[in-house]
């Protein structure tokens, strides 16, 4: 039956690249998709399409962390705008974004 079926997982692609740092996830997108050959609009695409994956729609980051092969903790820490202040409060102290910091003269 095809409620016996598992349900479809998204699969790491072949070729990886790693995160640049403060990288826009866009950007790493395009790259990603260079990287292995296919279009970026269809990666774009791919990822954002929160029907395909069952039974549960994933995260943009869960989505981009499979695809790739990186965790998402380093995912975070190098493209800043896939941060929401859920995910940014899991971080290490480290990768936290300096927000008010101002040097002093």
């Amino acid at each position: 039956m095809i409620s016996d079926l598992p349900p479809p997982r998204l699969r790491r692609l072949p070729h990886t690249v790693t995160p640049l740092h403060r990288e826009s996830w866009d950007s790493y997108v395009g790259r990603l998709a260079t990287a292995n050959r296919i279009s970026h609009l269809e990666l774009h695409e791919h990822i954002n399409n929160r029907h395909r994956i069952h039974p549960a729609p994933l995260l943009v980051l869960d989505a981009i962390s499979h695809l790739s092969g990186h965790p998402r903790h380093r995912l975070l820490k190098a493209l800043p705008d896939l941060r929401t202040p859920d995910l940014a409060r899991d971080l290490p102290a480290a990768c936290q974004p300096l927000v008010g910091c101002h040097s002093k003269s």
